[in-house]
């Protein structure tokens, strides 16, 4: 993301909770600081024309953890937004799991983060982006799947009969940096996706994976019961340790839920923004990224 409006010649200035995280780079000013404190919030924003939104927790062990940050963190900073003479514009990164917040914890906090930022009166100009699932060089998320893919082997969730969208990080950042560019976009929520209208089914993945790897990739089921009931076990194991499980049973409901194909309101409809990455393209560049950084 910094990289994307970076080229474009933006000022950018980075929130970064952790010194030396983020390399300084020119046009690009880091503010150490982060969204619990609501005094370095306020300099942050300082003369700031827009506010890109991007932080957010991915993994917790409870709905009050998630909510301490994609929640009340969004809250303060929309409220230094507001404090602002002249609020910025305020785009929001959302999740597609935000469209079914009773699935997980996790869901639940994103589309409460989206209500703190709908029902500000403050802000004038805002927009809330839900993407389906990112991949790309850099993630440690998927890198298991990758991994997996390299190994002939295709993990499918329950009776994967699901559907779902995917994008590649470097689409994603485009699209967010035309929000930034263009003036005019109406105040709501917008989905996107890598340009396939009815997303991907596990045996479509399987085959993209095959013609990447150069090898059958099989799909493997897991069945839903047993993914649940490790995931219990997991989070019991490790919540005296104070360790956040990767895969938690609201996880396994993201995982099993049978609709994440991205369609309401979709961004293209709106903005001369368009997905140049197919999925197969993006599989062979981060297979490859991973595979130089040795992460498989």
């Amino acid at each position: 993301m910094l990289r994307a409006l970076l080229e474009r010649e933006f000022r950018v200035r980075a929130l970064s909770r952790r010194e030396g995280a983020i390399p300084a780079d020119r046009g690009l000013e880091v503010f150490h600081g982060d969204l619990a404190r609501e005094s370095a919030l306020d300099g942050f924003l300082q003369e700031a024309d827009a506010v890109v939104h991007i932080a957010g927790l991915i993994k917790a062990c409870s709905r009050e953890d998630f909510d301490r940050v994609n929640v009340e963190g969004t809250r303060r900073l929309v409220e230094a937004a507001t404090r602002m003479g002249r609020p910025p514009r305020f785009l929001y990164m959302s999740s597609l799991a935000a469209r079914e917040p009773n699935v997980s914890d996790y869901a639940a906090s994103k589309r409460a983060g989206e209500k703190v930022v709908e029902e500000c009166p403050g802000l004038t100009h805002w927009q809330v982006l839900r993407p389906p699932a990112v991949y790309g060089p850099g993630d440690p998320v998927t890198r298991d799947l990758f991994r997996q893919f390299v190994r002939g082997r295709c993990p499918v969730p329950g009776r994967g009969g699901g559907r779902f969208s995917l994008i590649y990080v470097s689409d994603l950042a485009a699209a967010v940096v035309a929000l930034v560019e263009r003036e005019g976009i109406p105040n709501g929520r917008y989905e996107l996706h890598d340009g396939k209208t009815e997303g991907y089914g596990w045996s479509e993945l399987a085959e993209i994976a095959t013609r990447v790897v150069g090898r059958p990739v099989r799909l493997f089921h897991f069945p839903r019961a047993v993914m649940t009931a490790v995931a219990v076990a997991t989070q019991f194991v490790a919540r005296p340790f104070g360790v956040v499980p990767v895969l938690t049973p609201g996880k396994v409901r993201e995982f099993c839920h049978e609709d994440w194909v991205a369609r309401d309101n979709l961004l293209d409809e709106k903005l001369d923004w368009r997905p140049r990455v197919t999925a197969e393209e993006g599989f062979a560049t981060a297979i490859a990224w991973y595979k130089a950084q040795g992460w498989i």
